[in-house]
């Protein structure tokens, strides 16, 4: 029997039932406010909103909304009004986008999807399926966020195209907190670098383009590594082509942009994070900002959940995974099945202040932190007793609200820590940290992961090992590559032939060397004995030992310039730039001073990752805004193509046609 079709409203994708009185100022749907961020953000999250909304209503009349799943999440964060929104502009159904079709009584089908055969077959499918039952439909194609021709010519072999009216949202970097901007593409490192599809390219410099139009041409563009280098070069063509939108004659809102691609530092993503929130992603996963909370399954015994998981396949919270259904853990990482009905989605952003305060703080000092303020909310819940004027009360009163939706996030957290404790307090977690720490250091641990693949330890887990022992220790011996190889075949199947290739073909699993990583890790000081974790003063705190090499050039840069941050990065593989933007358009090299943005009196910084950021480097790179790390104070801002881990980093290598072609087939 095929799978019942989801209604999005009643889904996962627009949690609406979340505790909103827990946070002041708070959007409908609980993503960010931006409230706090150095410039107004707010701006990009309007300009996508308004633009849904002329979609919307160039569809005249009640309208069936089928969304791609995975554009739900990032739509959520656009329309901070939740469902409401849609409904307000005609949607009457919500559906995702899949082989069923359609079912509806509105005329016209509205499809926001992203460029994919698989998507434009589907669609194809819900055309003929209505045309063979006489049903008649006005179909518009919406692509996000550019149409492809690849895409369009599907539909006219499969003869649907006459059908459709098809158009493409330009939705662009989308606010996921006050200094994170993400477009959340599925998988640019395998499109660009081994299909050598410059579409996320393309996307991330049009995207960059509408931000110099919003806030002011950035005077300084450094990067680092091909994809950079190819972002770089389409901007400033746009920009030579486009003229000067973003010249106000004002001073411009960010003094500098740093481009970075993941080969520049595939190693961070490989390393297991300390951080509370790197760790929640990491153990449990979060999706658009929102985790998945256990709720209390009251009067349901354990066989009756046990005997409750649908005959589908699932989806992993942590990798993204598909799973069979029979499969109790994700074959890839190793995480339990999501339980159906027995978890509601919480946002993890700075609206929560608690949160906000806990976010970046490594998991060996956060219990007692918590426990502090709960000693702190118990003495101010106490404090009643003694109150004897009718003000003292009334302001209590006034503050009950509060206090009580901050004891209800003070429980949350402590929950999610001692959760988390439960593993990494565990004897094999600690191993892996170990084992971690001496391969970062340019250890041989070889055996370890031959006699991990020997227990049949989740592949992701393994992977990780294998690439960064090869990236961290030069490579494999023949012998030992092969033997390896050989060994991850026969335990997990032929079929994953193709992602060691994949490996192979980046550099990350090889037989030579991909950089000397010895040289980068004594001229950035990557691994730290002994780390302050408390009150840290070093980036390295994020793992306990390991400070994220992105983070450290970007560091270099704000300490030391480009010019002698570039010299120490020619043992990186890639190119440099190094590009100043005159007002008048003009593209010169040289290595003149960022200027000071005198209304904010703080150097804005915006760091942008191609390939993918980790919870871990986020991390990091908010310790270099604190007072006191770097000589002259700055703000930073994180943009990247998708907030990644380590599981979905390796995931999105498996994950891809030829391992799906070999699985159908």
């Amino acid at each position: 029997t095929s799978r019942p079709q989801r209604d999005i409203f009643n889904s996962t994708v627009f949690p609406t039932q979340v505790a909103s009185i827990e946070i002041k100022m708070a959007t409908a749907n609980g993503s960010s406010t931006l409230a706090r961020s150095v410039i107004n953000l707010s701006a990009l999250r309007e300009d996508a909103n308004m633009e849904l909304v002329d979609i919307l209503d160039s569809v005249a009349g009640a309208k069936c909304l089928v969304l791609d799943p995975c554009l739900g999440g990032p739509l959520n964060l656009v329309v901070t009004e939740g469902p409401k929104m849609f409904k307000q502009h005609g949607v009457e159904s919500f559906l995702e986008l899949g082989w069923r079709r359609p079912k509806t009584e509105c005329n016209s089908i509205l499809y926001i999807v992203r460029p994919t055969v698989e998507g434009m077959k589907q669609i194809a499918k819900h055309v003929r399926a209505h045309t063979k039952e006489h049903s008649k439909k006005n179909y518009h194609v919406y692509f996000v966020p550019r149409r492809s021709f690849i895409c369009e010519k599907v539909l006219k072999d499969e003869g649907v195209y006459a059908n459709l009216s098809v158009s493409e949202y330009q939705l662009g970097l989308i606010p996921f907190d006050d200094d994170i901007l993400s477009l959340e593409l599925p998988n640019p490192i395998y499109e660009c670098v081994l299909e050598k599809d410059n579409f996320p390219l393309y996307t991330m410099a049009r995207s960059l383009m509408d931000m110099q139009t919003l806030y002011g041409v950035i005077p300084n563009v450094r990067a680092k590594g091909n994809m950079s280098k190819n972002v770089v070069e389409l901007m400033l063509r746009m920009r030579k082509e486009e003229g000067d939108h973003g010249d106000h004659g004002a001073v411009p809102d960010i003094d500098c942009l740093l481009v970075l691609d993941r080969m520049v530092d595939p190693v961070s993503p490989l390393c297991t994070p300390l951080t509370y929130e790197g760790l929640i992603d990491e153990l449990i996963g979060i999706q658009n900002t929102y985790v998945q909370i256990e709720q209390e399954n009251e009067g349901k015994s354990v066989e009756t959940q046990e005997n409750s998981y649908p005959d589908t396949p699932w989806n992993c919270n942590a990798c993204g995974w598909k799973s069979a259904p029979n499969n109790i853990l994700c074959c890839l990482c190793g995480l339990g099945r999501p339980k159906p009905g027995a978890t509601v989605p919480v946002p993890l952003n700075s609206n929560d202040q608690l949160f906000a305060e806990a976010r970046d703080s490594n998991i060996g000092v956060l219990l007692p932190k918590l426990s502090l303020r709960a000693s702190e909310m118990s003495q101010l819940e106490n404090s009643r007793e003694q109150m004897e004027s009718l003000d003292e009360i009334h302001r209590f009163v006034k503050d009950l609200p509060m206090l009580q939706a901050n004891k209800k996030s003070l429980k949350r957290h402590i929950d999610l820590t001692e959760k988390l404790h439960e593993t990494t307090n565990s004897i094999s977690f600690k191993e892996l940290w170990q084992i971690e720490q001496e391969i970062l250091e340019g250890k041989n641990n070889a055996p370890y992961i031959e006699k991990a693949i020997a227990r049949g330890e989740p592949l992701a887990k393994v992977l990780r090992l294998v690439c960064l022992q090869s990236l961290c220790y030069g490579g494999f011996k023949q012998t030992k590559f092969d033997q390896i190889r050989r060994e991850l075949l026969q335990t997990y199947g032929y079929e994953y032939m193709f992602t060691l290739d994949i490996l192979e073909r980046l550099g990350i699993f090889t037989r030579v060397p991909y950089w000397d990583w010895k040289s980068l890790n004594r001229t950035f000081s990557l691994c730290t004995d002994e780390v302050e974790v408390e009150n840290p003063n070093n980036i390295a705190y994020v793992t306990s030992g390991y400070a994220p090499l992105s983070c450290r050039i970007a560091e270099s840069m704000i300490r030391v310039g480009w010019q002698q941050t570039a010299n120490a990065l020619r043992a990186i593989p890639g190119p440099a730039v190094d590009t100043v933007q005159s007002r008048k358009g003009a593209m010169t090299a040289d290595e003149g001073p960022v200027p000071v943005n005198s209304k904010l009196k703080r150097r804005v910084i915006m760091v942008c990752i191609i390939g993918g950021v980790t919870q871990m480097e986020i991390a990091a790179l908010r310790l270099l805004k604190k007072e006191g790390i770097l000589p002259q104070p700055v703000e930073i801002i994180i943009v990247t193509t998708k907030i990644i881990n380590g599981k979905s980093f390796i995931a999105g290598l498996i994950d891809n046609p030829r391992i799906k072609m070999e699985k159908l087939g």
